[in-house]
């Protein structure tokens, strides 16, 4: 028997600058929204991330926001470099 994952594409990638909900700080928040769901945005200063349902749970173990900080920074290291700075340029511009 085998298994197959089917991992949707990300159909839009935005980068905002706002007030995060859980750590209440102005911030920058990553959204990508993927094919059969709705936006999924992550704060890269507390690395909570949030979806159209609230909160998502962080996984209970030690240091998990720690490393949810690093993976939204590293994902917002990458993204910036694949041209974040246009899309913020087009949402202002709207």
């Amino acid at each position: 028997m085998s298994v197959h994952v089917y991992c949707p594409q990300v159909i839009t990638k935005h980068a905002a600058a706002c007030v995060c909900p859980d750590c209440g700080q102005r911030t920058r928040i990553l959204s990508y929204t993927y094919e059969w769901f709705g936006p999924d945005g992550t704060c890269i200063k507390c690395g909570r991330s949030f979806n159209e349902d609230g909160w998502a749970a962080l996984p209970f173990v030690r240091g998990s926001r720690q490393k949810e900080i690093a993976r939204a920074r590293e994902r917002f290291r990458h993204t910036k470099a694949i041209g974040v700075k246009a899309m913020l340029a087009q949402q202002k511009e709207q």
